[in-house]
């Protein structure tokens, strides 16, 4: 037929950052931005217009990743019921952000990283990398890229975080 695929690469940090200069915003919201932009500028914008889901997925994820390095069971428990409660959409972006974040936290064990790594509150990606190993690194994302499938397919979503969850408890906090 007469159809022709084109494919249109992301744009680069660097090309995202300059974008959101013309925006005059702090330092920190712009690492934020592009934290989950993946070099998409449709999400800088989205994510400019709307900060409850990044305040939401990262106050989630510093809860879980607390729990995850206590190895606190009952919590992370309580947690995955949580999260459970939430919508798939909900979990999804959740799921990414963390995705996220974990590769941040092995870009900066081979002082690769070249955006402002993620902070929250008092918790700090800089202090959190050294208690994951970076050989552990592609196991954790399997890990969590695995539980991203399995929610977007419909599974319970109850019982593939607490699976989650305790595969990765093996892996945080082996400092």
């Amino acid at each position: 037929s007469r159809c022709i695929t084109l494919t249109i690469p992301p744009n680069s940090d660097k090309e995202a950052d300059s974008f959101l200069a013309n925006h005059e915003l702090s330092r920190q919201k712009v690492s934020r931005v592009l934290l989950n932009s993946g070099g998409s500028l449709g999400i800088v914008l989205d994510s400019l217009q709307n900060t409850e889901d990044f305040n939401l997925s990262a106050m989630t994820l510093v809860r879980w990743l607390r729990f995850l390095y206590s190895k606190d069971l009952k919590q992370t428990l309580q947690w995955s019921e949580e999260m459970a409660s939430k919508t798939r959409e909900e979990i999804r972006i959740f799921l990414i952000f963390s995705i996220t974040v974990f590769r941040q936290t092995a870009h900066l064990n081979h002082n690769s990283l070249t955006v402002p790594p993620f902070e929250y509150d008092t918790f700090d990606v800089k202090k959190f990398s050294p208690f994951v190993k970076p050989e552990d690194m592609p196991a954790i994302l399997s890990c969590l890229q695995n539980c991203l499938n399995d929610v977007l397919r419909n599974g319970n979503s109850k019982a593939v975080l607490l699976d989650t969850s305790l595969q990765l408890f093996k892996y945080v906090g082996q400092a």
